[in-house]
């Protein structure tokens, strides 16, 4: 504990930052010849979880020896880069007995007994911090989360199906699903009746670029298909929370309120930008013949909750 001229005082910091870069493809290449009398199945598939956490809510008044200033400060960065594809590349030969082309989720156990199996990304950035003094109190927190998605089902060369018993079906899927969560939240504790100003600030944001595409490229051939089934497929979760004051953040810091000050400022922002792109579709310029349905088909289920949330108090001046 560092001391002034005034008193001790005491100081938390924490710093979180996380990292993470995904790249699943499985492709057939420019060049390539492929004959098959059966299916051809191409799949790439992922499920990615990336957290960042800080926590500089250590400094507590002590009641007995109160420290007259108390700094907290957490911040947490997640940021993360994924790709899933899976397709053929321009200038394969591909001739089989079906397609079926798939970037999705992988399927993980659930953790307990009874829950669904774990097909979803999950991004998390949280940063609490805590400031305890008995003269001044500043807690500051920032929570961002970065996340730019890109999953892909394609074929970019012409394919041609020679149907064998009940083969002959085409297959282009894409599906993808994610849960991003950023939370900052401050508590500032004041113990002494000198207590004189409380300093609460927190910023959480969540920055999300998806791409989700199932397609046929552009000039592509598809002949001998008997049915042929496009599909995309996104589910997106995203919550945003800032909140600053000793109230509204008590469970999330496990403190408890301490007494007024006579000045208290708290200020928080809270902000997503959400920006996904899922589409199916067939390019310009194919040329598609199959003997029996085409179904080309976009689902898209996404929701956005962003809250920032302020509580101060304060004898003289509340902001």
């Amino acid at each position: 504990k560092a001391e002034t001229s005034e008193g001790g005082v005491n100081v938390a910091g924490a710093l979180a930052v996380n990292i993470v870069s995904s790249s699943i493809e499985a492709y057939i290449p420019t060049g390539i010849v492929i004959i098959s009398g059966g299916k051809l199945t191409i799949k790439a598939s992922s499920n990615t979880d990336a957290e960042a956490k800080a926590d500089g809510s250590a400094v507590k008044a002590d009641k007995n020896s109160p420290a007259k200033v108390g700094v907290g400060v957490a911040v947490a960065i997640n940021v993360a880069n994924t790709k899933t594809l899976a397709y053929i590349e321009s200038g394969a030969t591909v001739t089989a007995g079906g397609l079926y082309i798939a970037a999705i989720m992988t399927e993980l156990p659930a953790e307990e007994s009874g829950s669904d199996p774990d097909v979803t990304n999950e991004y998390t950035a949280e940063a609490v911090s805590g400031a305890g003094s008995g003269k001044i109190g500043v807690a500051g927190s920032v929570a961002l989360n970065i996340v730019n998605s890109e999953t892909a089902a394609y074929t970019a060369s012409s394919v041609t199906i020679i149907p064998v018993a009940e083969a002959g079906d085409v297959s282009i899927i894409a599906a993808s699903a994610y849960k991003s969560t950023s939370t900052a939240g401050t508590s500032v504790k004041m113990e002494e009746d000198e207590a004189q100003v409380g300093v609460g600030a927190s910023f959480a944001s969540n920055i999300i670029n998806t791409k989700v595409l199932a397609y046929l490229a552009n000039n592509v051939n598809l002949t001998g298909a008997a049915n042929l089934i496009i599909d995309s497929d996104l589910a997106s979760e995203v919550e945003t929370t800032a909140t600053a004051g000793a109230d509204p953040i008590e469970d999330l810091s496990s403190t408890d309120s301490g007494s007024e000050a006579k000045i208290g400022l708290d200020a928080a922002v809270a902000l997503s930008i959400v920006n996904n792109e899922n589409r199916a579709y067939i390019g310009s310029g194919c040329n598609v013949d199959t003997s029996g349905n085409v179904e080309i088909k976009a689902d898209s289920k996404s929701t956005t909750d962003t809250t920032a949330e302020g509580n101060s108090s304060g004898s003289k001046v509340a902001v």
